[in-house]
């Protein structure tokens, strides 16, 4: 698959578009194929696309499913230092994997900054 899609990255019509690498992350990550998941994460970021919410949630759903917790943390990280901080579906797709893969006391480290940012931004409203 990314194969056909690095010939159809060099096409002069080439626009890179965050549904395109989001359904690829989901098609990759439902066949287990978590390498390919981070080249395709790597290629938009290559292509300047910034941490974008759709994208990166899937990705990190997609890190949070073969228990990679540091990956989906630095994905999570990244999307809030490209300023998409409190983001309500990654947050609580990151939060719901670290307790599943027994990680509670990370979960609600995520938690608390996740709620201190929500009031913060209601506070500012």
């Amino acid at each position: 698959m990314c194969q056909v899609f690095d010939i159809i990255r060099k096409e002069y019509w080439y626009q890179p578009e965050e549904g395109l690498f989001a359904e690829m992350v989901v098609t990759l990550a439902r066949n287990n194929l978590i390498e390919e998941v981070d080249r395709v994460y790597a290629l938009a970021k290559s292509d300047n696309l910034k941490p974008i919410t759709w994208l990166s949630t899937e990705v990190i759903r997609a890190q949070i499913g073969v228990r990679n917790i540091t990956k989906s943390l630095e994905v999570y990280n990244e999307l809030k230092e490209g300023g998409f901080f409190p983001c309500d579906t990654a947050y609580g797709v990151l939060r719901e994997g670290l307790e599943k893969n027994g990680e509670v006391e990370l979960a609600t480290s995520i938690e608390q900054e996740y709620k201190k940012a929500i009031e913060k931004v209601a506070v500012s409203s």
